[in-house]
């Protein structure tokens, strides 16, 4: 059977799996949730006198924001704008907070994606940025972390892409090395993992090969059918009954969802579980969600949260990465 007749058929046996799943699609309803209570979660962060106080927390509290119909105030834009803009430093890269001077391509994606929520025109230095990013490069055709982490790995590679299309500059990338990099981390039996040639292939590590593959034009028929069976099969889907940490749990089925939706396949996953872990973990008394059932609200699960239900079209998607024109 041809790899096109492969896909198709894993495409129709999805869309048959699909009909099951999506009469129960309701159980993930935003009215399970008030997100009034959860503005005022959030906004909490902008009373502190160290607002933003990180890279994560500033991306986290703009995207949940924006995510429950809520916008970022002209005051606080203006200040996250500044607290990015501060934490660029000399090589182009961005660190995590005005005490740390380490810069690597984790906190260089959170900048460039807090900046095109806030919608500001960005004062950092575009070019040293790109030049900060690019210089990550490996010979193997991935991405280090940083100058002094410079080994790949596919996390890294997925931010490097992902950084450079915000900047509309792929062409500064080897995209034929760079794919080859990316699936080798690809999984027989289906999927992505974090290591290559061994491990297990999870959801989130799925969703950054594809997307990146996909951003270098590079994304084949062949590749789609093995994620989908992969994703079908995962713990994340209807016809599992693993059990695993809720915020992995969040992670994950975030990931799923993104996954699928990015081959044309959204929704395949047990709403029901996702329901049922967002109930768990989600505290009445302010809005937020929890790490673990039991534990109070931190702003990065409560990031988390309302992520799954922006993939499952229950809330609104924030909006399109992109920073400057193509």
């Amino acid at each position: 059977m041809s790899q096109c007749r492969i896909y198709l058929h894993l495409v129709v046996t999805l869309a048959a799996f699909l009909f099951i799943i999506l009469s129960n699609v309701s159980n993930v309803s935003a009215g399970d949730f008030d997100f009034a209570k959860t503005k005022v979660f959030m906004r909490e962060m902008d009373t502190r006198p160290d607002f933003p106080v990180t890279m994560v927390l500033a991306h986290d509290y703009v995207y949940s924001l924006i995510s429950i119909g809520d916008k970022v105030n002209t005051k606080e834009a203006e200040a996250v704008e500044a607290f990015i803009k501060t934490n660029q430093h000399l090589d182009g890269g961005f660190s995590s907070d005005k005490h740390d001077k380490e810069t690597s391509i984790l906190y260089a994606v959170h900048a460039l994606e807090t900046l095109v929520l806030i919608k500001l025109p960005p004062s950092i230095d575009l070019g040293r940025a790109r030049t900060f990013i690019t210089s990550l490069k490996n010979a193997d055709g991935g991405f280090g972390f940083s100058a002094n982490a410079k080994e790949s790995s596919l996390n890294n590679t997925y931010n490097a892409v992902r950084s450079l299309s915000i900047l509309s500059s792929l062409n500064m990338v080897d995209a034929a090395k760079t794919a080859a990099y990316i699936k080798g981390f690809e999984h027989k039996e289906g999927g992505f993992g974090y290591v290559k040639g061994t491990g297990v292939a999870s959801a989130k590590f799925t969703y950054m090969a594809l997307y990146s593959l996909k951003e270098l034009g590079k994304l084949d028929e062949a590749t789609k059918a093995n994620a989908l069976k992969y994703l079908n099969s995962s713990a994340y889907g209807k016809s599992t009954k693993e059990k695993v940490d809720s915020l992995q749990m969040l992670e994950e089925m975030g990931y799923t969802i993104d996954a699928l939706k990015l081959l044309g396949a959204k929704g395949a996953i047990d709403t029901k579980k996702a329901n049922g872990i967002l109930k768990q973990v989600y505290i009445k008394q302010n809005g937020g969600f929890g790490p673990i059932p039991g534990y109070g609200s931190t702003p990065d699960s409560t990031f988390l949260g309302l992520r799954l239900l922006v993939g499952a079209g229950k809330l609104k998607a924030p909006g399109v990465y992109s920073l400057v024109k193509k």
